[in-house]
């Protein structure tokens, strides 16, 4: 499971105490930043492991200690991969509840001078089982680590190139000394000199196949993060150009200042993901922590520390089964773009910078991503709305070059044709959305 180390603990309070506005400070320099990055793509110096092509990842932080039945209750709650240690003993027990393990163990030893031995002796015990997702290496580095992490990470592949390193960075909220680079002025205080760059050198330094980020983005005063989108953009941009999957922490354990999230705000992150195009989720926390004074403060996550399941248990159940249904679909498609509605989140594209749809009339606020299935050349399109805590209604003034479209998920939705003034019709389709719910269609020209 993952510890909080005193490091954590520090860095993870003075985020969410008030230092969190930095970002604020910066968001100029964020949106500048993601334009001087050129679009070049990233060369990875291993292909992709296959599982990552054809699995959505859902997983955990800080789960159970691994047992018939805490690793049943993970699977009946559709995860697709457990964290956790143990070896093969975890692995066998994770094959019999159809789990996949990040595997976390102590011969992982990132900044050892000989990691190479310790790593060995682990392959030679695990690196054929089933049950393997990948090996955790290591949660939010700053960017000094990256030459390091660049040796580990490319070691792991070229010995065992069937699984994952995995490595999770930062948000976009990180202070200076977590990311690694020095405080300068406030207009730079994300990164080298920015986060986009600590992002871009990740990508190009370490060359990872998996691209995994944390956000907290919601505060129990009912504000949010106005960099939640920014995040989104940054680490959408990069793993287009690496042409890697990415994966999205989200919150589920309320802490410090961060709020208690309802299904509908579970439901928002999620789906902010998805239409970002993220293949993976993870619930940061699984379990509650133990009521110690260093957790003051923690409390309702997905269990209890004893593994006994809380409202959220049956919240998120219910959501990771909606997920896995429309996984194989997004497993094929690329993401093609994603805009805004107005008023449009810093550092986001607004939807008039397309042509497919002309208009959104109504007063939900969304975020629209394009989809496209290369294979089958296929076009989809997923909405979601962009509030976590109030319904919007929207209707949807297509193109004339949409002559048809259809819901992907058993929604009963029907279009009404328009004429214009020039004698062409345009489809219009009247969209409900929940807070935080999502609709995705397919569209034919």
């Amino acid at each position: 499971m993952k510890q909080l180390t005193r490091r954590n603990f520090m860095e993870h309070t003075a985020l969410a105490a008030g230092l969190w506005n930095l970002a604020e400070l910066n968001r100029d320099a964020v949106q500048a930043a993601q334009t001087e990055v050129p679009d070049r793509p990233i060369p990875l110096a291993t292909a992709v492991p296959k599982h990552l092509r054809d699995e959505f990842f859902i997983s955990y932080w800080w789960g159970p200690e691994p047992s018939e039945s805490s690793f049943k209750r993970i699977a009946d709650a559709h995860f697709t991969v457990a964290q956790a240690g143990g070896g093969r003993k975890t692995l066998d027990l994770a094959k019999k509840y159809g789990l996949k393990v990040v595997l976390e163990d102590a011969r992982i030893q990132p900044y050892a001078d000989d990691f190479q031995t310790p790593l060995d002796a682990l392959f030679a015990e695990v690196a054929d089982h089933p049950a393997l997702w990948g090996y955790h290496i290591i949660d939010e580095p700053d960017a000094s680590k990256f030459p390091a992490l660049a040796k580990i990470n490319q070691y792991l592949l070229d010995k065992d190139p069937q699984h994952v390193p995995y490595i999770n960075l930062f948000p976009t909220y990180a202070l200076p000394d977590q990311l690694g680079v020095p405080e300068q002025t406030a207009s730079d205080q994300l990164g080298a000199p920015s986060y986009t760059e600590y992002v871009d050198r990740f990508l190009t330094e370490v060359k990872p196949v998996f691209l995994s980020y944390d956000h907290y983005a919601m505060f129990d005063n009912g504000t949010r993060r106005a960099d939640f989108y920014e995040n989104l953009e940054v680490i959408r941009h990069g793993a287009l150009r690496s042409q890697i999957p990415f994966n999205y922490i989200l919150l589920s354990c309320p802490h410090f200042s961060y709020r208690n999230p309802s299904r509908a705000e579970l439901l928002w992150q999620v789906n902010s993901a998805l239409v970002y195009g993220a293949h993976g989720i993870q619930y940061f926390t699984y379990l509650t922590p133990p009521k110690r004074p260093e957790y003051d403060g923690w409390h309702d996550a997905i269990t209890t520390y004893e593994g006994e399941p809380l409202r959220k248990y049956e919240e998120i159940k219910a959501i990771n089964a909606d997920v896995l249904k429309l996984a194989p679909l997004l497993m094929r498609c690329e993401s093609t773009g994603v805009y805004h509605t107005e008023p449009c989140p810093s550092a986001t594209t607004p939807l008039s910078q397309q042509t497919v749809i002309t208009e959104v009339r109504g007063n939900a606020e969304l975020v629209i991503g394009f989809f496209r299935d290369p294979q089958q050349g296929e076009t989809y399109m997923m909405f979601v709305n962009r509030s976590e805590t109030t319904s919007g209604k929207a209707q949807i003034v297509f193109d004339a070059s949409i002559t048809k479209f259809e819901a992907v998920e058993n929604a009963d939705i029907t279009a009404v044709a328009s004429e214009n003034a020039d004698g062409t019709t345009r489809l219009v389709w009247n969209l409900t959305l929940e807070a935080g719910e999502r609709q995705m269609i397919r569209t034919f020209c």
